[in-house]
């Protein structure tokens, strides 16, 4: 990082009072090992104190530099206020002792506790000492990102004389200062630009940034340019853009870098050309790096020789953008890539056994693999596998590739790797890759001893393993699906919930031909059964509805069971409207007689009860049945109305049915 300077002072160190030693010296000793062994070792113990020896009570013994660097030194590194870090700080340094600087240097290179660095930092400034120990430490605080420490290093290298300290120190301060120069005129052209209201205007200052001679302003214009796109869809007008697509030479790397990024995100396939040509003469790895994510961003099929021959770049993350690139190229089931897709995978397939120091070019290199999922990357995608990658990232990528590959050989490798994998996302991936590939009935097993707290800790897995569950369950025969429906009996809301889920999912995938309507019926029926024991009346009369119409009238029993059972469920919690509907709908005239007489029966009883309510409730199945099931059932309606009270409530609607807290289970099941 950078330097600072001082004055070489010449100090005497003090004398300091003498006290009593005994067993609380060794203690501090003991402390200061701990809070920073390093500065101790090979520190010279020929003053180390005797513990065991009692010295005369009359008598004060003195006090050596080793135990008072270790007892201030507790002062520093511990819980004191900053006064006191401060003081102790200084009172080491004054020792003058190679103990005392190498304990404070190794304080003030740890990682965290800013405020005893801060208080080495002062203490440097007061007492000068020179010590070049400290130095590497204090340029490396120029870099903090507490501007108080990034103050005191300054302050404190400022005391010193050495010319390489001061030159450091010297272009710390002035790239600071254009740092902070350049922040302020981004600032300003923020506000000018946000504040001006015409759009005329705007128009005209991002062009004469975009023209400007200096680059932190044409990076600026490009900035404003870019967060207008990404965040509101704004795209540049067409003189805009123009400049723009005339700055890929731009004598700046990070403009260049912008340019890129603006005509990525634009998203126009016109531009390839371009991104491709200013490849060409890119020297920048930043900028190139920048290019090929463009291009695969882009999706135009032309570029992907250019990014096969970016995958030997100098530079490493170059080389990983150009497989990233590949991968969203020649992804699979994309179909853009067919007549180039023996050339890239092989290529990806030569470059990945070559060596390679970069870990980001490696796993972009297998996430290429796992997009393009060809088969000819199974062997290498389980070789990572086996034995297990120590990357994370590189077993993710490999089993979601095995899983897209969709070679049921890898099945067995894919279910170890979930039940055995340290790493939660990579078993994530594994669940996926079963829901993927999947299609015997012991999988549901395995995914559902994944849904489990007992055995997988990760939310995230559990979700991933009911969703592949539900992909197996769907591709397999009706009489496995009975047998797994069997196992969610519904003793709680999860399983019922994952009941009505397999459910719902069931019924649409059941086709509503003749030769599947019992079928479909029998789902729609256990549909509405689980949902009804979920406490949605509603919703399970609306799927027992489903039920009978997909039912020939020749199945007349069947008809006649769901019905009842619709019935009983919905009356019994006062939800007659359900069965209001379905008598408006019936037309086999047993199940209309069957609803005639349960809606009766019903009526009857609420009438002795409320009978606004019963009236209410009359008007409602006129509406819905004209004919009120014909002129008998009619006149039995009709006498409702003119029945006089029963000696039950004079019929206000406080003297109603009131639904139970939880739905009755409907009779006849």
């Amino acid at each position: 990082m950078r330097s600072n300077r001082t004055r070489l002072a010449q100090h005497q160190p003090p004398s300091f009072p003498r006290r009593r030693r005994g067993a609380s010296a060794s203690i501090l000793l003991t402390l200061i090992s701990a809070v920073a062994a390093e500065t101790m070792a090979g520190t010279d113990r020929c003053a180390a104190i005797d513990v065991t020896a009692s010295a005369p009570a009359t008598r004060p013994v003195p006090v050596t530099s080793s135990e008072l660097v270790a007892t201030e030194l507790v002062k520093v590194a511990g819980q004191s206020d900053a006064k006191t870090r401060r003081e102790a700080a200084t009172t080491i340094l004054r020792t003058r002792t190679a103990e005392g600087v190498k304990s404070l240097a190794a304080l003030l290179a740890t990682e965290n506790n800013g405020a005893a660095k801060l208080a080495v930092c002062e203490a440097v400034v007061l007492v000068k000492p020179q010590a070049p120990e400290f130095v590497p430490a204090l340029q490396q605080l120029l870099g903090s990102e507490v501007v108080d420490l990034r103050k005191a290093a300054a302050a404190a290298l400022e005391t010193y004389t050495d010319p390489k300290v001061i030159a450091h120190l010297d272009a710390y301060r002035r790239e600071q200062q254009w740092s902070l120069t350049q922040a302020h005129l981004k600032k300003l052209m923020d506000a000018l630009y946000e504040e001006t209201t015409d759009e005329t205007k705007r128009i005209a200052w991002l062009g004469e940034w975009l023209k400007s001679e200096l680059a932190i302003e044409r990076f600026k214009a490009l900035d404003i340019i870019h967060e207008a796109l990404r965040r509101k869809g704004t795209k540049p007008t067409a003189e805009v853009l123009e400049v723009i697509r005339g700055m890929g030479r731009d004598s700046d790397e990070i403009v260049r870098q912008k340019v890129v990024m603006v005509v990525r995100d634009l998203g126009l396939l016109e531009d390839v050309p371009l991104v491709r040509a200013m490849l060409k003469q890119e020297d920048a790895p930043a900028v190139r790096e920048e290019i090929y994510k463009a291009l695969g961003k882009l999706a135009d099929p032309d570029s992907i020789d250019d990014c096969v021959a970016g995958l030997h770049d100098t530079s490493e993350y170059v080389a990983a953008a150009a497989a990233d690139a590949l991968g969203r190229l020649c992804e699979r089931g994309k179909g853009r890539a067919s007549l180039k897709l023996s050339i890239v995978v092989e290529a990806i397939g030569a470059r990945i056994r070559q060596p390679i120091t970069a870990p980001q070019l490696r796993v972009d290199l297998f996430e290429a693999m796992s997009d393009i999922a060809d088969p000819k990357f199974g062997s290498i995608l389980v070789g990572s596998l086996q034995p297990a990658d120590p990357e994370a990232a590189i077993r993710q990528a490999a089993v979601r590739g095995l899983g897209r590959i969709g070679d049921r050989a890898y099945l067995r490798l894919i279910i170890d790797t979930l039940g055995t994998d340290a790493n939660a996302g990579v078993r994530e991936v594994a669940a996926e890759a079963l829901g993927a590939l999947g299609d015997q009935p012991n999988l549901l097993d395995i995914l559902r001893s994944r849904m489990d707290l007992k055995n997988e800790s990760s939310a995230a897995v559990q979700s991933r393993a009911w969703e592949a569950y539900q992909q197996v369950f769907q591709r397999l025969q009706p009489a496995d699906q009975e047998v797994a429906l069997a196992s969610w009996p519904g003793t709680d809301a999860k399983e019922l919930g994952r009941r009505v889920e397999l459910l719902t999912k069931l019924e649409t995938q059941t086709g509503t031909r003749a030769a599947d309507a019992r079928r479909l019926a029998q789902v729609r029926d256990q549909l509405g059964d689980a949902l009804f024991a979920s406490n949605q009346i509603e919703e399970a009369a609306a799927a027992w509805t489903r039920a009978t119409v997909v039912l020939p009238a020749v199945q007349l029993a069947d008809h006649s069971r769901i019905v009842t059972k619709m019935m009983d469920g919905c009356l019994k919690n006062a939800a007659p409207d359900p069965v209001i509907t379905l008598a408006g709908k019936a037309r086999i005239p047993e199940i209309r007689r069957l609803i005639a007489g349960r809606l009766l029966e019903y009526l009857q009883q609420l009438s002795r009860e409320d009978r606004q309510a019963a009236a209410a409730l009359l008007d409602k199945l006129t509406q819905a049945v004209p004919d009120r099931f014909g002129s008998e059932w009619s006149a039995r309606f009709e006498a409702l109305r003119l029945a006089p009270p029963d000696g039950a409530s004079s019929g206000s609607p406080s003297g109603g049915i009131s639904p139970p807290a939880t739905p009755t289970t409907p009779g006849n099941r």
